[in-house]
């Protein structure tokens, strides 16, 4: 049994901000479940209300498969860790924020081999994952926690990281703020994200099918802009602050596929669902059919993701 689960909410009341959720879920005995649940937000200084529990759950489900599924992850901890390379030397003590399964954490590691590594997750399962990646070395602390919530040391860290973790903020403005606290000064700060371009084949697929379904957005995901980034590094107070865009195209069998690897790759929170059994299943049939026929390549049909890597340093 296939089925697509679908609410389209407004924005915070008070806010101004857009706010559009588009929930896909599918079901089938032989290919277990998927769920994928997109937010996407504009405005100023944006909070999210975020199920940070459901969020936990979904990288808990998808620990032992997320190394499968997480290419463009990984493409953006190579591009990181070589942007470190050329900005901060020897730094003493380094915060990790979203370790995950430790790609980046290993790639920390091994590059700056005298360091005091701290690394923060929000899902327990990944965190173990990690820990079975590189094990128990006296010079990694693992944490498992929200950083949103949990109180940091300040002036504590030479270097504060995350790859492809902040768009889960619920205030990334805030955070930031509370993140640059814990840099002493002279510190460096670097993230990864993703940009506006991301799934940007899906977003037109669900843009030509709105008005038939009577949708009022469909959006599956919508990022901040580069300068986005780079002026909000500013008004913290950061200086060197630097913002570069990467595309690329990642080719899957078939639409279901690329489906199931974002589900793989976390992109779920919770299900939301009262529309028909008719009216899902026409949905996702059309969504389906229309993807593999615009966005077909010889061997499967292929989505673009558009990663952002902003950087800056606290002044002395």
């Amino acid at each position: 049994m296939t089925s697509l689960n679908l609410t389209v909410g407004k924005g915070i009341p008070g806010k101004s901000t857009f706010l559009a959720t588009l929930s896909v879920f599918i079901e089938s005995e032989s290919k277990g479940s998927i769920y994928i649940n997109f937010v996407s937000g504009r405005g100023g200084h944006v909070v999210l209300r975020v199920d940070k529990k459901w969020i936990e759950l979904q990288f808990n489900r998808c620990a032992q498969v997320y190394d499968q599924y997480a290419v463009v992850q990984k493409r953006m901890a190579y591009r990181l860790i070589e942007t470190l390379n050329n900005k901060i030397k020897d730094p003493k003590n380094i915060l990790e924020i979203g370790c995950g399964t430790g790609f980046m954490t290993r790639l920390l590691y091994d590059h700056y081999s005298s360091a005091q590594i701290t690394t923060i997750d929000i899902a327990e399962k990944m965190v173990q994952q990690a820990q079975e990646r590189l094990g128990s070395p006296s010079r990694i602390i693992w944490l498992h926690g929200d950083v949103e919530e949990m109180v940091l040391e300040t002036q504590a860290y030479d270097l504060i990281v995350s790859n492809a973790t902040v768009h889960w903020f619920s205030d990334i403005r805030d955070t930031l703020k509370k993140l640059e606290s814990s840099l002493r000064p002279g510190g460096f700060m670097a993230h990864t994200t993703f940009g506006k371009d991301t799934l940007i084949e899906l977003n037109d697929v669900l843009e030509r099918i709105k008005e038939k379904y009577g949708l009022w957005s469909v959006e599956v995901e919508s990022f901040p802009s580069y300068e986005y980034w780079e002026s909000l590094f500013t008004s913290i107070g950061f200086t060197e602050t630097n913002s570069n865009s990467f595309w690329q195209r990642i080719e899957y069998p078939d639409c279901y596929s690329l489906l199931k690897a974002l589900k793989g790759m976390g992109k779920a929170y919770r299900r939301f669902s009262e529309q028909p059994f008719s009216f899902q299943r026409s949905l996702l049939d059309e969504v389906i059919l229309r993807y593999e026929r615009a966005y077909r390549k010889k061997e499967g049909v292929y989505a673009t993701f558009h990663s952002i890597q902003f950087t800056g340093r606290k002044p002395m």
